[in-house]
């Protein structure tokens, strides 16, 4: 009887195995297909052959009078039988009734005998390139093999004859020689009476003799009767086309199905959550699907972006700080890290976005979709290195992001000193590293963050980096959290012109005064 968690483990690695199977569709598909040329190439290659077969009956023969008490299939020595069938006697006389130039030991390769088990069937089979030939030499062996056997079994009943006749003309001398005693001798001395004994013994053999002599004569030597020709009996055609076609595609899926598991358990890419989590990525906080991205975030991923910050609110404290590590491998811009910033401030929570991917794309983009204003440095907190700019958009987030974009960007020291200055205590502080991002950087993230998520593009990021950065991760005491899983191939959709820098305003002052009172 099974257990619950037997089932359940049961139906997880069978869920596991089908969604293995669904990611690696490719490759089952690919070999199938191969499966099935690889038949069809061995069809074009390998001579097509046809095996027609005849059936015949045997007729038992024998030379003693009383073994017709016995049943004729126990009469037959089957491995006499089949070497008799294929024997050079049978098959010349085959191919000579065939018209055939070939030597009968050629058409030995092509003939195979089965004889039933307990009976007297016998059924010969002949393969040759078309039908017309397997025909003609399957229906010649039978006829030339049942005609060997009646020559064969005249021979013994002649031989039994002329031996029974020479015994009858033995005995009749012998009785000629007793009359011819008794008639000279005395009567009723010991001579005639030796004479008359001998003529009465012989006498009582002679017509037995006879008997059995005219039992073998009507003897039936026939060799057999052709039950059915080979022309009634169909033939069978290999390679079998619609068959071989059917073994190339069942064999190509199981080979499929098996390389699929092993290419499976041999790629190290983040494919699956189970292996995610194993190699220290946390839970999966939320899927993106769009391959096209865009600031703010539009379609299905907006959801998933506000589904996510539920679940960030539920679990990071408030005046925290949550580090965002990239380990995707697409080498674009990223809208990750501003796309969470902004759905946090559209809930009014005061957000300072820490970005230190300053590229002229990211930027250009952020400027003209979040109508970026720079804060002055009277307003914002006096961290070398680095420029605020607050959203005209929603006032509630302030990206931070380093001043210059040379030799790797921010440092470590300098990250760590704007956190430690934030433009408002109050708020959640985002720290978004990019895929090339230091080690010393995602270190010091992960000192001073509270909760660390990674950003992971399915098929695309190493299981060996995810594992490699917890380890170094938990040398500063830092937990991955979670992880947001994006495709492969998410590309943002970029602004080429470049704004100009708008020094903030009056208005953008007192956006940002309201901003940083949270």
């Amino acid at each position: 009887m099974s257990t619950p968690a037997a089932a359940e483990t049961s139906s997880f690695e069978l869920g596991s195995y089908l969604r293995t199977l669904r990611r690696r569709w490719r490759v089952v598909v690919v070999v199938t297909i191969l499966g099935v040329l690889v038949a069809a190439a061995y069809l074009e290659l390998r001579p097509r052959e046809v095996t027609a077969t005849s059936v015949v009956n045997l007729n038992v023969v024998s030379d003693q009078l009383f073994s017709n008490q016995r049943a004729a299939s126990t009469l037959i020595d089957t491995q006499t039988e089949a070497q008799l069938a294929r024997s050079s006697a049978v098959l010349d006389d085959a191919a000579r009734a065939m018209g055939s130039e070939v030597s009968g030991s050629r058409l030995r390769g092509r003939t195979t005998v089965e004889i039933l088990p307990l009976s007297t069937i016998v059924r010969i089979s002949f393969a040759a390139p078309n039908l017309d030939d397997a025909v003609a030499g399957a229906d010649a062996i039978a006829q030339a093999y049942l005609d060997e056997r009646s020559g064969s079994a005249q021979a013994k009943i002649s031989a039994a004859t002329d031996r029974l006749e020479a015994d009858r003309a033995d005995l009749r001398t012998q009785l000629i020689e007793a009359n011819t005693l008794r008639s000279n001798a005395e009567p009723g001395t010991p001579a005639a009476i030796q004479a008359a004994s001998d003529a009465e013994l012989i006498n009582l053999q002679l017509p037995a003799l006879v008997e059995e002599i005219n039992g073998l004569r009507g003897v039936d030597t026939s060799g057999g009767e052709v039950v059915s020709g080979a022309g009634d009996n169909g033939a069978i055609v290999t390679p079998a086309r619609d068959v071989t076609l059917v073994t190339g595609a069942v064999v190509g899926l199981i080979l499929g199905l098996i390389l699929a598991l092993v290419a499976n358990r041999l790629d190290r890419r983040v494919y699956s959550v189970e292996r995610l989590r194993a190699s220290g990525g946390g839970i999966v906080l939320a899927t993106l699907t769009s391959s096209e991205a865009t600031i703010p975030v539009r379609g299905t991923d907006h959801d998933a972006f506000q589904s996510l910050r539920e679940r960030l609110l539920a679990a990071v404290p408030e005046r925290s700080v949550l580090a965002l590590i990239d380990l995707t491998t697409s080498g674009q811009p990223s809208d990750v890290g501003v796309n969470l910033a902004l759905t946090f401030a559209e809930a009014g929570r005061a957000v300072e976005l820490v970005h230190t991917d300053r590229t002229v794309e990211l930027m250009n983009t952020m400027k003209v979709q979040l109508r970026l204003k720079r804060v002055p440095a009277a307003k914002s907190p006096p961290v070398k290195g680095w420029s605020s700019w607050q959203s005209a958009r929603v006032p509630e987030l302030v990206v931070r992001v380093p001043e210059s974009t040379g030799d790797g960007g921010a440092s470590a020291a300098a990250l760590g000193e704007l956190l430690a200055h934030p433009a408002n205590e109050d708020a959640l502080t985002l720290v978004y590293l990019p895929a090339d991002a230091s080690r010393s950087l995602r270190l010091a993230a992960a000192r001073v963050g509270h909760s660390i998520m990674l950003v992971v593009s399915r098929m695309g990021t190493r299981l060996r980096a995810v594992s490699v950065l917890a380890d170094e991760l938990q040398a500063v005491d830092a937990v991955v959290y979670g992880s947001l899983v994006v495709p492969t191939k998410r590309r943002l959709a970029v602004d080429q012109a470049e704004p100009t820098d708008d020094v903030t305003s009056d208005a953008a002052g007192e956006l940002a005064g309201r901003a940083t009172k949270g």
